[in-house]
């Protein structure tokens, strides 16, 4: 291999390790209830992948994530509290 097709090799892994990331922090955003296509693009940017991280980890939590526990029947788990 020349030094040209080793440089080309090294950019389309890096690049697949970029769109890879930002997929999955995507991915990651969208089961908070946040926008995953905002938050993607938002982590490839230096900088501001810190602050979409801080966002992420530090931000409220979004009215509509509720955690319930259910039965295997998707019946809510009753509990005794006496």
């Amino acid at each position: 291999m020349t030094s040209g097709d080793e440089s080309l090799m090294r950019s389309l892994v890096l690049l697949a390790v970029v769109i890879l990331s930002a997929v999955c922090f995507g991915r990651i955003a969208k089961k908070l209830g946040r926008n995953p296509i905002l938050f993607g693009i938002g982590f490839v940017v230096p900088g501001v992948n810190l602050i979409v991280l801080a966002v992420l980890a530090f931000g409220r939590e979004p009215r509509s994530l509720s955690l319930t526990v259910r039965t295997p029947h998707n019946q809510p788990m009753q509990t005794n509290d006496s």
